[in-house]
């Protein structure tokens, strides 16, 4: 499994092809087919144009899916449990 951490094209190259010449590229290398179980990545929930992108590569929404949650503990916090 890999983590994508940014996925960006610029407006002025967008519908060219080149987001789905890209994100074909990272699969492959990454070995979707063969090798790796998947990609994951996050996705701003206000960025409709992005999801209709990925749904085109039958992205599941692990939120709605499969009730995932991005979690984060910042580096100046205390990350200790009590």
């Amino acid at each position: 499994m890999i983590f994508l951490g940014e996925f960006y094209i610029r407006t002025a190259h967008r519908g060219t092809g080149l987001g789905k010449a890209l994100m074909e590229k990272v699969a492959e290398q990454a070995g979707i087919k063969d090798r790796c179980k998947g990609m994951n990545w996050l996705l701003r929930a206000s960025n409709d144009s992005t999801w209709q992108f990925y749904r085109r590569f039958n992205a599941i929404d692990m939120t709605t899916q499969h009730e995932w949650r991005f979690m984060r503990v910042k580096g100046d916090s205390d990350a200790h449990s009590s």
